[in-house]
């Protein structure tokens, strides 16, 4: 394994235009940059970041039921790709019929199937080895995190608001043979909207 040498300096620095410069470094020798594009930009250009969204609200299932409906994506045993998850968003869009968390979880593959369109966010791109489903009967899923929650108030009482998307940045991997679903606490009639970007990785 060959050793290479690198050089930083603390505080400003002055570039000249084609010089060569030294990495700015901070006291603890961490690295300072700053980002060119947005954080996704460069893998949006490479067309391995897509994206999928319930295309009306949807019912939900309660909690950990095998009876599934939401919004899923499936990794198929056979993908040779790794779901890096980047994003969760839900909307909640009339009343809820209960109240309750909205989440996510993990699953196998079992009864799921591609019924949702997945789209490339380099428009245009390529398509994705991923599945996406809103409804099936799932093998025995578990919770791995909570991002918000839904009320049976009628949207009209809360006024416009944002739903900005959770940012996941890749803490949840869904490697192949394995699916993340959407979870709430108590079944809801057709009240909410899902969407998820995930980044495929090669193994």
């Amino acid at each position: 394994m060959e050793n290479v040498n690198v050089y930083g300096k603390i505080g400003e620095q002055t570039n000249l235009l084609g010089g060569g410069a030294a990495f700015r470094i901070d006291r603890q020798c961490g690295l300072i940059s700053t980002n060119l594009h947005g954080k996704y930009t460069e893998q949006v250009l490479r067309g391995n970041v897509f994206g999928v969204c319930n295309q009306a609200a949807v019912a939900t299932t309660a909690a950990l039921a095998t009876t599934w409906t939401g919004l899923g994506i499936v990794n198929p045993a056979n993908s040779q790709f790794n779901l890096s998850i980047l994003q969760f968003s839900f909307a909640q869009t009339v009343a809820g019929s209960a109240d309750g968390a909205i989440g996510l979880m993990v699953a196998d593959t079992t009864g799921l199937a591609s019924t949702v369109a997945i789209y490339n966010r380099l428009l245009g791109g390529r398509g994705s080895i991923a599945l996406a489903d809103d409804g099936a009967t799932i093998g025995t899923p578990v919770l791995v995190g909570i991002y918000g929650s839904i009320g049976t108030l009628a949207v009209t009482g809360y006024g416009v608001e944002n739903t900005p998307p959770v940012q996941i940045d890749g803490s949840i991997i869904v490697p192949p043979g394995r699916s993340l679903l959407t979870y709430t606490t108590k079944a809801t009639t057709a009240a909410l909207i899902f969407g998820i970007v995930f980044e495929e990785i090669p193994i």
